[in-house]
């Protein structure tokens, strides 16, 4: 993520070009997190499912992005991973609300 507020502190990229970035890695994020989810339905395992297809090894996009693209490419992958983060913390603190 440090890179990714490097890439946007430095890119002279409309604010509304960050914006669109930010929304549409979002969307794809709880996307693929709810895709996952309603096929751990079949298989009694959900949190497992949502998981495993929507966590994203990223690190890898970001560093092809950034050395050999344009580095404002990072910002999607870098964005997604926030997301990530954000949507595995909501997931912990409903399962220990709700055991």
């Amino acid at each position: 993520t440090g890179i990714t507020f490097r890439n946007i502190s430095n890119s002279h990229a409309p604010l509304s070009l960050l914006a669109a970035i930010a929304v549409v890695s979002f969307v794809i994020c709880v996307i693929q997190f709810s895709v996952g989810r309603n096929i751990g339905r079949f298989f009694g395992s959900t949190v497992e499912s949502g998981q495993a297809l929507g966590q994203k090894n990223t690190a890898f996009a970001i560093w092809v992005s950034s050395a050999y693209i344009n580095p404002l490419a990072a910002v999607g992958p870098g964005c997604y991973i926030i997301w990530q983060n954000a949507i595995n913390s909501l997931e912990l603190y409903h399962h220990r609300k709700n055991p």
